[in-house]
């Protein structure tokens, strides 16, 4: 269920949008009508639109990047990059090990698919990592302008997302002037922007390349109901530890790989293990506890499918043998894997 939003605040959200999407040459109008949301240009322009939620205000944002790289393309014919191109595209990254190895595969995909439209690539300076897109349009405008900073902005919120941090932790550097520092540009980008650079950059620390993806694809799947159109609410921060933990524990039990230990951890997050430790038990947890809670996830959803036998299912969440499953099984839900198995069955 989305999550609502007070009229004030997400109608004058969208007011702003779509006032400098129309200066990118595209119709209010026709974006609303385009997003299916049942509000009109006179009701936001004149204060009286009912109020919007996530799903709403995802969907005019939607349109809004929709119409602006279309206005953006004209000159050159440079198509973007449409919904389900950059579905593949985070499944391909979803599996990865390391920011690194993430943005390796992004260029792959980009060598394989978008050459002849941009380019991509990684490079390392002084301490930063510096991903550098250039869309190859030579006309600079203020549509142009809005297209590569929404997608810089998508991007550096994907590769946020991947490993868990803050947004704050990129800078967006774009290849137009200081003229442009001035537009007011916080809805698609809240965070560091630099200009008259060489081409569209990405900059961000080094060392975040080595930090592990901490998602796995049920995650993915949730992101995708909205992202990336939902940066009129998105309201991106640091993961907690727990959460970080919870996922690297989620990301091994759905890629099938041996679950992290303490120390592994403990390496990934950047801090010693007593550190982590000491951290967990500030908010009433342990790594055992967090543990268990992957486990009895990743269970519970194999368990839903007919075709996983209990003990295809005991050794995927990492225990030996069936017997330990099932005892831990008990302990977590009050039932046997196979009652679960039939209560599930019965409710469908």
């Amino acid at each position: 269920m989305p999550s609502s939003i007070g009229s004030k605040p997400g109608a004058d959200g969208v007011l702003t949008l779509l006032r400098k999407v129309r200066r990118a040459g595209a119709e209010p109008s026709a974006i609303l009508v385009e997003s299916g949301v049942p509000i009109t240009w006179t009701q936001l322009s004149t204060g009286n639109s009912p109020p919007l939620n996530s799903a709403q205000l995802a969907a005019i944002c939607r349109a809004c990047v929709s119409a602006i790289g279309w206005q953006a393309t004209q000159p050159d014919g440079r198509r973007p990059m449409n919904p389900d191109e950059f579905r593949l595209m985070c499944l391909c990254l979803i599996s990865c090990g390391t920011l690194k190895d993430a943005l390796e595969r992004q260029i792959l995909f980009h060598r394989t698919f978008w050459s002849a439209i941009s380019t991509f690539a990684l490079t390392r300076r002084g301490g930063e990592a510096l991903i550098a897109m250039d869309t190859l349009r030579r006309r600079k405008t203020f549509g142009t302008y809005l297209a590569d900073l929404a997608g810089l902005s998508i991007f550096s919120r994907l590769y946020a997302w991947l490993i868990g941090v803050s947004t704050e932790r990129f800078e967006l550097r774009l290849a137009y002037g200081e003229p442009y520092s001035s537009e007011l540009v916080s809805e698609f980008f809240a965070g560091a922007l630099a200009f008259d650079a060489p081409v569209n950059q990405i900059a961000f620390p080094q060392h975040l390349l080595a930090q592990p993806i901490v998602r796995s694809p049920q995650d993915l799947e949730a992101l995708l109901q909205d992202f990336p159109f939902d940066f009129l609410t998105d309201k991106s921060a640091e993961t907690s530890m727990p959460e970080r933990v919870r996922s690297q524990y989620a990301a091994a039990l759905a890629r099938g790989v041996g679950l992290p230990t303490l120390s592994d951890l403990a390496a990934r997050t950047g801090i010693s293990v007593s550190s982590l430790q000491r951290a967990l038990k500030e908010e009433g947890l342990t790594p055992q506890l967090l543990k268990d809670a992957a486990r009895r996830k990743a269970a519970e959803t194999m368990l839903r499918d007919p075709r996983q036998n209990v003990r295809d299912v005991a050794l995927r969440v990492g225990f030996r043998d069936v017997e330990s499953f099932r005892s831990a099984f008990r302990r977590w839900t009050d039932q046997s894997p196979s009652a679960f198995r039939k209560h599930v069955e019965s409710r469908e």
